[in-house]
């Protein structure tokens, strides 16, 4: 009887041995497969943080050069209007000669992003420098009841640790109505 009993703790053991290398071999799995999944996912999560990056900082270029036509909107107005009477082009915004550049694209609040880009940022990815520029500030309606439309484009270039180039525009689109002061 004493054997009967030894015997059946030992087979008892050798059961939990036998159990718990099977749970471990399939925790090991798991964890394998886990690990694949993490490896493959990694460059688009890259990919997703900066693209998030370089949108808020295109939409803030846009609000800065939203904040600049609410301070001098008479200036914009006017380089408006003498740029749509000088130029025989349609899209004569995007002339880069000219007053309306000069208040707008080629500012050099605006130029300074633009050349020099974020030099100095770095990124949790890469430290290649983001390139920020405006592309566009321009009138989208001609109402002569003092209500249009403001359309600003900014464009935002990155390339990141893969060598994967990232490209992001933000179009602001605002209404702005004009008032006489009395």
């Amino acid at each position: 009887m004493n054997y009967y009993i030894l015997n059946h703790h030992s087979a008892r053991q050798g059961t939990a041995v036998i159990l718990a290398l099977v749970f471990g071999v399939l925790l090991l799995q798991l964890a394998i497969a886990y690990s694949g999944l993490i490896g493959q996912y990694r460059p688009q999560t890259e990919i997703i943080d900066e693209r998030v990056r370089l949108q808020y900082l295109s939409a803030g270029l846009t609000e800065i050069a939203l904040l600049k036509f609410q301070k001098f909107p008479a200036d914009f107005y006017n380089c408006w209007r003498f740029q749509a009477s000088s130029s025989a082009n349609p899209s004569f915004w995007l002339d880069t000669s000219g007053p309306l550049p000069e208040f707008s694209i080629t500012a050099p609040e605006f130029n300074q992003v633009a050349a020099n880009g974020f030099t100095t940022s770095r990124s949790t990815f890469n430290d290649r420098p983001i390139r920020l520029c405006l592309s566009e500030m321009r009138l989208m309606t001609d109402n002569r009841w003092n209500v249009e439309v403001l359309q600003i484009k900014a464009h935002a270039r990155y390339t990141g640790r893969s060598g994967n180039v990232i490209n992001i525009d933000t179009i602001r689109t605002v209404r702005t109505e004009r008032v006489t002061r009395r």
